[in-house]
């Protein structure tokens, strides 16, 4: 479960408290999502938010790898960890990228 954190991690985007990341949320539901594969769907869902194939296409395919890479992850704790960082760093990609200029 490791590469949601390395795909979406950036300096730019701190972790801060579950309500940050359940406000600012890119799609309704993520304060729904508990399990990997809910995170898993759910940051698929996010990709079709992204503007252009590519860029879509380059993030389901690395949502994909990492999620089969490490499926194994048994530890409570560190899967909730890793779903709050990925949501809140899903949320900042897709601010980034979907913003009016």
């Amino acid at each position: 479960m490791f590469f949601f954190h390395v795909i979406f991690s950036s300096p730019w985007n701190p972790v801060g408290n579950s309500h940050h990341i359940w406000k600012m949320s890119p799609l309704q539901g993520a304060q729904m999502v508990q399990t990997p594969i809910q995170l898993y769907r759910y940051l698929l869902r996010c990709c079709k938010l992204l503007p252009n194939p590519a860029m879509q296409q380059h993030y389901r395919h690395a949502i994909r790898q990492g999620y089969n890479s490490h499926v194994d992850e048994d530890d409570h704790e560190r899967i909730q960890l890793i779903i709050q960082r990925a949501i809140a760093d899903a949320d900042w990609i897709l601010d980034k990228y979907t913003k009016k200029k």
